[in-house]
């Protein structure tokens, strides 16, 4: 898939987790036909928190937008890799966040 015409990498969450803020997402694009070209990082986004009054209620939809840069350094990709990262007040708890979609934003040039 071209990055041309590409502004950003949407992802669709459903959050039910009960401890907000210690969760990040990351998005990453590489090229399976270039194996040597470095992937693209679009950097960590943080799960929105829930209020107090939110958790223990059923999971929420919400949506991390990964903007991707001007000029990025690959010019298609083939993979997407999404990575969790968790605090280390985490240890004994994963993450109930399940991603629902992964859509691509038009830029808007």
């Amino acid at each position: 898939m071209a990055l041309m015409g590409c502004g950003a990498v949407e992802v669709g969450i459903l959050n039910g987790d009960s401890l907000p803020g210690t969760i990040g997402i990351e998005v990453v694009l590489s090229d399976s036909a270039a194996p040597h070209e470095p992937p693209l990082e679009l950097g960590i986004r943080r799960t929105p928190s829930l209020s107090p009054g939110q958790i223990g209620l059923p999971a929420r939809e919400q949506t991390l937008t990964f903007p991707l840069p001007v000029s990025p350094q690959i010019s298609s990709f083939d993979e997407i890799t999404i990575r969790y990262h968790l605090d280390a007040s985490r240890e004994t708890e994963s993450a109930k966040i399940a991603i629902e979609y992964i859509a691509l934003v038009p830029s808007s040039e």
